[in-house]
């Protein structure tokens, strides 16, 4: 069923005597013209269950991005448009967003970086008033929590959390070596990082850049909770075309290569924002032990990260994350930037916190 919302317009009759009208007026080429309609190719929500309003919004939503050129949803008004969400949520999203430069092009709907092929419905229950549904992809071990709320006389989605809590792996308890290339790179000459707010620095290759975000209260949240900063690092040329967006080069990245993230809270909490992963192994980077994780999506995509324990908070974790090594459509032509992030991660290094946090 289609359907179609419209900005209203109000149209003033001027009569004239008794008889007639006045004639249109000659159009102004400067004046605006007038909103195009935003048609919405979905099932009205009013009347479906909860699960159902779930698998339909998401089943549309796949469709609607995989589409080749078009706009995302949350930018061509179409996921407002839907109904299926309530107004509250979608301006979270707007507010998020707007809170990012140059992203790692993660999908806030989706809690991905690519999309999948399908999704079902794992459980839901009621909890004061509202209905929780666990949504599992196609995905391996991908799952979305989705809470819906009567709005309006029937069910919207009013809030999405990505992931469920589970038990965590545990890594193999002997050290193994990393994956730095055997013809290890000279790093002293590099550009440093250093943050002294959350006490660590790391080196970065000359001609790369990056892109520091850190949350503030009061403003657009930058990732999960507990994540306080989050840094981009990606070769200059990289940053250039993701700038330039794929409506100049149609090739251009939409995903930040690397990324380092500073999280604080408990390991609950920590795997609340870092899937539980399907492999992981403990690693020496440099001076410290690390644990190497993989999050595989399919058979040809997986994101790497490195978790490192800062030895002086128990609550505090730093991560390394490679988005491009995994992946089968971004490696080819990229195995020199893998290895120079491979010589990064090597060193990092925890140092004096300002102020003594």
């Amino acid at each position: 069923m289609k359907t179609t919302r419209l900005i209203p317009v109000i149209l003033l009759l001027i009569l004239i005597g008794s008889t007639g009208c006045r004639p249109p007026a000659t159009p102004d080429a400067d004046a605006p013209s007038a909103p195009v309609p935003v048609t919405v190719d979905i099932a009205d929500p009013a009347g479906l269950e909860a699960d159902e309003v779930v698998i339909r919004f998401y089943e549309w939503y796949i469709h609607h991005v995989r589409q080749p050129g078009g706009s995302h949803p949350l930018a061509d008004g179409t996921l407002s448009a839907t109904g299926y969400l309530t107004e509250e949520l979608i301006e979270q999203m707007h507010a998020t967003v707007e809170g990012f430069g140059v992203q790692g092009g993660y999908d806030l709907v989706l809690c991905a970086q690519d999309v999948p092929d399908s999704v079902r419905v794992e459980e839901s229950h009621m909890e004061d008033g509202r209905v929780h549904v666990l949504l599992g992809t196609s995905f391996h071990e991908h799952y979305l929590q989705v809470v819906l709320a009567r709005d309006g006389g029937h069910w919207r989605i009013a809030d999405l959390r990505c992931g469920v809590p589970g038990p965590v792996r545990e890594p193999t308890s002997r050290p193994v070596a990393g994956e730095i290339p055997a013809e290890e790179m000279d790093t002293n000459g590099w550009l440093i990082y250093e943050n002294d707010e959350w006490g660590f620095s790391i080196r970065y290759p000359t001609g790369w850049v990056y892109e520091a975000h850190e949350a503030a209260a009061g403003s657009p949240p930058i990732g999960p909770e507990n994540i306080k900063l989050m840094v981009l690092f990606m070769p200059n040329e990289w940053a250039d075309r993701i700038a330039q967006g794929t409506a100049i080069d149609p090739h251009a990245p939409s995903v930040a290569p690397f990324s380092l993230e500073v999280s604080v809270g408990s390991m609950d909490a920590y795997r609340d924002a870092y899937f539980t992963p399907d492999h992981s192994e403990t690693v020496m980077l440099g001076e410290h032990e690390a644990v190497r994780e993989e999050e595989r999506y399919s058979e040809s995509a997986r994101v790497v990260r490195y978790m490192v324990q800062d030895p002086r908070d128990e609550d505090k974790r730093l991560t390394l994350i490679d988005y491009t090594s995994g992946f089968a459509d971004r490696l080819p032509g990229n195995e020199e930037y893998v290895a120079a992030f491979r010589a990064m991660i090597d060193t990092l290094r925890f140092i004096a916190v300002k102020g003594g946090r």
